[in-house]
Parts: structure tokens; C-alpha cells; sequence
């Protein structure tokens, strides 16, 4: 039941969709605006209005801190003669430091700023108004009614107001009455109406609809010079200039112009960034869990032999931070079994490289034009909901049955499904899989339901998790066995994303990536009609799909996220996971010791050197998977700060495989190891005969033979 509670209080959010508000204006009494912006803000008389901004003129300022000045102006109201401010009138000024109040109406946006630049006002503020929506037609003398739609809309309020109660052609003072009429519509959220010309009653009465009143953009005028314009220029709503003509009616105020706060470096950069590099460096780390399976059952095995017989064998192969009890082995088993179950890996080739990246062109091509959007997130779901079940759920519910019911045995069968060879599944499997079913559907459940869900605290952060467990569930199936295989699959992503982000467009009028990862591209129609009308087939997509880390942009007015697309993680943590086996390899047949070079087996590494002659033991100058993580942290910041930089997209390929590639071959070729690595280690060889030695026989632990120096030196060549 607080599950479905839950699921319905996240059902019922829906974000704010519309023009966004940029700036700030804030109302503050004539004895407040000599203050610091803190104090003003602070007063009591103090009143603080969001506004949309021009494409034209300069911004206002943004203040970051309190003690930073704002712009402040003295309002005017225009002469009642030029009421919109729409004719050259060289007679009108006003002085210095001063704020034009302008209805819309009659003429653009630009012109207006432009004629009150010229009468010396610093800044301009055009304000919705009903009786801007009227207009003459001057050549029948008739009354230009509003739009359906654009101006009104029936379906939120309805009225019929007496014509007595009317003056046509419409005049300002019909505003009260519109405003009246509109305050007794409970589904009209402007609290205001317009005539909509339609008579009825025998012509005694008009019908009035509600009127919408909402933020525009204010777009230039190409009949002007650009850069004519240089002052501010703002726009508010009808209820906001309501709110600034009570206060002005009060006492004498002043205006505050101002950006709107907005961090320069959002802190969900980093926190991708560092959710990013976590998972990889998981995930690949997790890859090599088989072999430490495999090494724990070995010195188990041995432990338990050497107790039964009353003696330590020398042979016994060495573990960092190894005790020789029993239940320090069995506790060290536990704790590397929570990871992903085992199952059948897949190891690729050049050829398997080159199909994967073909398949990826294909489907993002498929995908471009078909746009069957919908249908990779339902697969998505429920892909997702199979890797959260055994990569989180399964060895949680197995560590909790541990702990509080050692007597209860999950993994007794449960029940047998001949079809699709699934075969027997334990109570485990059964209770893992319903869980991660049951939260991939409520995740759906959440997409499909409302628009825009990626704003949505739910929806995101089970879409991180789903995509940290799928990356992991990748990387602990795919492997990759030798450096070329490594070196095509990263080289040809490489190009693969450059390709998709940067040529594409020169080709498909429009960028392939962008277009398929934000579900079609962002809407095409006018922003404040898909405020109105947000369902219309032109204000759809610009949804990212949810194959991606996505975090929203922390304390930002203008909201956002920073992603990351998992092709980012598994592609290069193919190369990671490599490293990490390598290593683990190399410690599995005795290249690498607990307590540094001082062993018994000083003479192998006086045999191992490096390419400008000094000593490289590998046990020494550690291995592989540390600087690769390394290496792909370092890439993927280079990749956010160029984000930043550029203020555009960038695909992460771009910097992540010179950099993980890059450093890798580096510390072979100085070791010694680029052809080793290149055509495959000899050591990941062995280790993997080990293990298939223990998979022919498992109920006869077979002894790993000593290994000499001579043979080191040829494994290691």
C-alpha cells in the first residue's frame, strides 16, 4: 500500500511548461531603493515580478551576490495622446533613469523599445492588455474581435455579459468589466475574458471567453536596423502590470531590473561526471569477479586441506589481505558473489566490433525515421528490469536471507518452465525478478503518463539506477581478450559519434544523434501556443530517450539536466574491464605479490625491464585498471568542461577514447607488453585453462602447479 501511495503522489506531479521567464523585476518603495538589493528585497514593500526578455536590446544584469546593484528606474506611464507608443512623437521625453510602461498592441515589440529609446527612457516594460487584443478595421469602422485560441479559449470559461454594460469600439474601461465576468470562471486561471464578437439573446447580450494571459517572447522587427535597439527590453502579463499599478497607486516606488540567479557551473555537472566514472569503474571491476570466485574457492579449498592434514602448504596461492581461518575465506566468498550472477560471457572479435557498430548506425538511422520512440523505451523497461533484478536485487535478497533467515533456503526450486529453455527457478529468482519487473512497469507507468517525465524525481532517478545496473549486467557478459579487438571497437565509436553529432547535419539537414536522442528533436511550433496547447503534434518530443545517466541542473530557475549516454560507459569500459582482468590475471599465476619486490621471486622482476632500460616489475609500478580509470575520468571532464566551453553538446567518445586507448597502449609499450597485449596475453590464456580445468572437474579441486621464473618470463613475453 505505501508502495501505491507513493506511485500516485508521483503519478499526480506535472511540471510548469511554457516561456520561460529570464529576468527579474522587483517593486521596491522609494525609501528602500537606495539600500543594497539585499535590504530591498527584505522590505516589506518590496515586491518581486518575473519577466520574459527581447531578442533585441542588451540583457540586464545578473546579480550574484546581494550586495551586487541592481538596475533601478523611476516608472513613467506613457502620454494618453500616443497611448501605445507606436508614433513619433519628438515632443515626448523623459528623464533620466527612467522605465516606460507600454501596453502591446498596434505595432511590435521592437518599434516600441526603439521609440522610447529615443524619448530617453533606460529601459522599457511592455505589459499584456485586454484592450490591446481589439482593433478598428479603418476602412468599414468595425470592431476587430480576438482570436479564438490565440487570444481565448471558450472550453476554460464562459460568459454572457449585456451589451448596455459594453462600449464599442471596445475602450479601456471595458477592462473591469472583462476582469468581473472573468473572476466568476473557477477553470479560468487568468481571471479575465474577452468578447469574443458572437451575439445571442436577441443581441442583448455577448459572449466573453476566457482570455489567456501569458508570457511571450519579444521577437524583433526586421523593418529596424539591428542594433538600433540597445536599452532593456521586458515583458510581464496583464495580472503582473495589475500588481505593479496597486503599488504605484500606493506610495512612489521604483523598479529593480535584473537577471534572474543562475549558477555559472551547475554542481550536476560534477555529479554526472563523478556517477559516470563510478559506474565504469564498477562495472569493470565487477567484470573480474569470476576469477576472484575462482581464487577464493582455490585457498579455501587449501585452507580447509592444510587444516585437515596440520599443515601449510608453500605452494598456496597468495591473496592481498588474506587470513588463513575459515570464516575469514567464507565471508571473503560472500562478499564477491553479491555482485552479477554468473553466466555465459561473450568474448568479441574484430568482426563482432565492426557488426556492433553497423547495428548502431542502422537503429539510430531506424529510429530517425520512423520515430517508433515509444516502443525503445517500453524494450528498454523491461531490459532494465531483468539487469536490476540480477545485478541488485538477487544478491541483496540472498545477503538479507543471510543475515536474518540462515535457516530459509531461497534457492530451492520453485518452479520448472520447459518453454524458452528458462528451466528451473528458485524462490530467489522468482522474488528478484517480480521486484525488478514490478519497478521497471511503475517506471513506464510514469513515462507514459505524464509529459515530460525526465522532471520527474521518480522517473530520473530509477532511469540512473536502471542504467548503472545495465552497464554493470554489459560488462560482466562482454569481454573483449586483446588489445586490437580494444583498439577497432573505440577507434571506429569514435568516428562513429563525430559522424552522428557533427557531419550528419550537413547531410540530413538536421543532426542524426540529437534528433533520435531527444525523441524527434524539440518542438517546432511557438512556445506560448504549446503552453496553451502542449497535446498538439507540433509541441511534441525534445524528451531525451531514456538510454542515458540524466541529473537535473541543481538550483537553476531554468531547469535542464546534464546527461550522459551510456554508449559513454560500456564502450570504453569494455577497454577498463580488459585492464581489470588483465590484472587480476597476472596476480592469479604469481605476477604480483603482497608485500612489494623484496619476495623470494626477487629474480623475476631483475628479468623484466622497461623500455629505457630501468626496472618495471609489474608488482611494482601496479597495472592496467587504475590508470585507465584514471585515463576515463580525466576524458570524460575534458569532455563537460568543452560542454561548457562551447555551450553545446559534445559526443564523449570524442575525448574519452584517446585518452583510456592512449594511456593504455602508453603503459604496455613501456612494459614491454603491446604485442602481448595486442595479439592477446598469454596470462588471461592460462588463467582462462585454469578455470576450464575447474569447470571440467569441480568436485576435484585441482592444485594450480608453481609456476617458475623461467615460465613467468615467457608469459609475460
Amino acid at each position: 500500500m505505501m508502495f501505491l501511495r507513493f506511485l500516485l503522489v508521483v503519478l499526480s506531479a506535472s511540471p510548469c511548461i511554457g516561456v520561460l521567464p529570464t529576468a527579474e523585476i522587483t517593486v521596491v518603495s522609494s525609501t528602500s531603493s537606495m539600500r543594497t538589493s539585499r535590504v530591498a528585497s527584505e522590505s516589506s514593500t518590496a515586491t518581486k515580478l518575473y519577466a520574459s526578455e527581447a531578442s533585441f536590446g542588451r540583457y540586464a544584469p545578473m546579480r550574484y551576490s546581494d550586495n551586487e546593484k541592481s538596475m533601478t528606474f523611476t516608472p513613467k506611464r506613457i502620454p494618453s495622446s500616443n497611448p501605445y507608443l507606436c508614433n513619433e512623437d519628438k515632443s515626448f521625453s523623459v528623464p533620466p533613469s527612467s522605465v516606460l510602461l507600454v501596453p502591446r498592441g498596434l505595432c511590435t515589440f521592437e518599434k516600441k523599445a526603439y521609440l522610447a529609446e529615443k524619448a530617453g527612457a533606460e529601459a522599457i516594460i511592455i505589459h499584456g492588455s485586454l484592450s490591446s487584443r481589439y482593433g478598428v478595421n479603418s476602412t468599414t469602422g468595425n470592431v476587430i474581435f480576438p482570436e479564438d485560441r490565440v487570444d481565448y479559449d471558450c472550453n476554460y470559461g464562459k460568459s454572457f455579459i449585456p451589451k448596455k454594460d459594453i462600449k464599442l469600439p471596445y475602450k479601456e474601461s471595458n477592462d473591469y468589466v472583462m476582469k468581473k465576468y472573468g473572476t466568476s470562471q473557477p477553470k479560468c486561471s487568468s481571471k479575465m475574458c474577452l468578447l469574443t464578437g458572437v451575439e445571442n439573446g436577441k443581441n442583448e447580450t455577448m459572449e466573453a471567453c476566457c482570455a489567456w494571459d501569458l508570457h511571450v517572447w519579444l521577437y524583433s522587427d526586421p523593418n529596424i536596423t539591428s542594433n538600433s535597439v540597445t536599452i532593456p527590453a521586458l515583458f510581464i502579463t496583464t495580472q503582473q502590470f495589475d500588481t505593479i499599478v496597486n503599488v504605484l497607486l500606493s506610495s512612489d516606488v521604483q523598479l529593480q531590473l535584473n537577471q534572474r540567479y543562475s549558477p555559472k557551473y551547475n554542481i550536476s555537472a560534477i555529479l554526472i561526471w563523478a556517477l559516470g566514472v563510478f559506474v565504469a569503474a564498477l562495472g569493470s571491476y565487477l567484470s573480474a569477479s569470476e576469477y576472484y570466485r575462482f581464487i577464493e574457492s582455490k585457498s579455501l579449498a587449501k585452507v580447509e586441506t592444510s587444516n585437515n592434514i596440520g599443515s601449510n602448504r608453500e605452494d598456496m596461492l597468495p591473496l592481498e589481505g588474506h587470513n588463513s581461518s575459515h570464516s575469514s575465506s567464507t565471508s571473503t566468498v560472500n562478499s564477491y558473489s553479491s555482485g552479477p550472477q554468473s553466466e555465459e560471457s561473450l568474448d568479441l572479435t574484430v568482426e563482432h566490433a565492426l557488426f556492433f557498430i553497423l547495428m548502431a548506425s542502422g537503429s539510430l538511422l531506424f529510429l530517425f525515421y520512423l520515430k517508433v520512440y515509444n516502443l525503445v523505451k517500453v524494450m528498454y523497461g523491461l531490459g532494465c528490469s531483468g539487469a536490476i533484478a540480477q545485478v541488485l536485487f538477487h544478491p541483496l535478497f540472498q545477503r538479507l536471507n543471510n543475515m536474518f533467515c540462515s535457516h530459509c533456503d531461497l534457492n530451492a526450486p520453485c518452479v520448472t518452465i520447459k518453454k524458452f529453455d528458462i528451466g528451473t527457478l528458485s524462490y530467489l529468482d522468482v522474488i528478484s525478478g517480480s521486484c525488478g519487473y514490478i519497478l521497471g512497469i511503475s517506471w513506464l507507468i510514469v513515462g507514459f503518463s505524464i509529459r515530460h517525465p525526465d522532471t520527474n524525481t521518480f522517473y530520473w532517478i530509477v532511469q540512473d539506477i536502471f542504467g548503472a545496473c545495465i552497464c554493470i549486467n554489459f560488462l560482466s557478459v562482454i569481454r573483449i581478450q586483446n588489445l586490437k579487438v580494444a583498439t577497432v571497437l573505440l577507434c571506429v565509436a569514435f568516428f562513429y559519434d563525430i559522424f552522428f553529432v557533427f557531419i550528419s547535419p550537413l547531410i540530413f539537414d538536421k543532426s542524426v544523434m540529437i534528433t533520435v536522442a531527444t525523441s524527434g528533436g524539440p518542438p517546432t511550433a511557438d512556445p506560448t501556443w504549446c503552453e496553451k496547447y502542449p497535446d498538439e503534434k507540433d509541441c511534441q518530443g525534445g524528451d531525451p530517450l531514456p538510454m542515458l545517466f540524466t541529473l537535473p541542473r541543481f538550483g537553476d530557475y531554468a531547469s535542464g539536466s546534464s546527461m550522459l549516454g551510456l554508449g559513454d560507459i560500456v564502450l570504453p569500459g569494455l577497454l577498463i574491464s580488459f585492464c581489470r582482468r588483465l590484472d587480476v590475471a597476472k596476480y592469479m599465476v604469481g605476477l604480483r605479490f603482497e608485500e612489494g619486490c623484496q619476495l623470494k621471486t626477487q629474480s623475476f622482476c631483475d628479468n623484466v625491464t622497461s623500455r629505457n632500460g630501468a626496472t618495471s616489475c609489474c608488482c611494482c609500478n601496479g597495472g592496467y585498471f587504475l590508470p585507465c580509470c584514471i585515463a576515463y575520468a580525466v576524458g570524460l571532464l575534458m569532455a563537460n568542461a568543452a560542454v561548457y566551453l562551447m555551450q553545446m553538446g559534445q559526443p564523449a567518445l570524442l575525448y574519452l577514447v584517446p585518452c583510456c586507448l592512449g594511456i593504455t597502449c602508453y603503459i604496455a609499450w613501456m612494459k614491454g607488453e603491446l604485442i602481448d597485449l595486442w595479439n592477446g596475453p598469454k596470462v588471461l590464456k592460462t588463467v582462462d585453462d585454469m578455470m576450464n580445468e575447474r569447470d571440467e572437474d569441480s568436485s576435484v579441486p585441482r592444485e594450480r602447479p608453481i609456476v617458475s621464473a623461467e615460465h613467468h618470463s615467457q608469459i609475460n613475453n
